[in-house]
């Protein structure tokens, strides 16, 4: 049972991130809040999804003013583009 959990979270996690990579190829750069808005992850998950998108070279962020108050934004590389520009594709 605990296997086929494993197996569970981790398909699932694999779409929360490939739903958060095409988000940000149709929306552009994008806060967390803005991808939650939009449906791509969960308010809880998707700041775990974007380090984890980061660690792997596929997202980009840099901390920036909105209204006087610092938030992070968040880009595409040219990889991660890549790998949405095929996820697109496929969903």
């Amino acid at each position: 049972m605990r296997l086929f959990k494993k197996i569970i979270d981790t398909l699932t996690g694999q779409k929360a991130k490939d739903n958060i990579l095409v988000a940000l190829l149709i929306n552009g750069t994008s806060y967390g809040t803005d991808l939650v808005q939009v449906g791509a992850a969960k308010e809880g998950s998707v700041y775990g999804w974007l380090h984890q998108l980061e660690e792997e070279g596929l997202v980009e962020s840099d901390e920036v003013g909105r209204g006087g108050i610092p938030r992070r934004a968040y880009w595409l590389t040219v990889a991660g583009e890549a790998r949405a520009r095929v996820l697109r594709g496929t969903l």
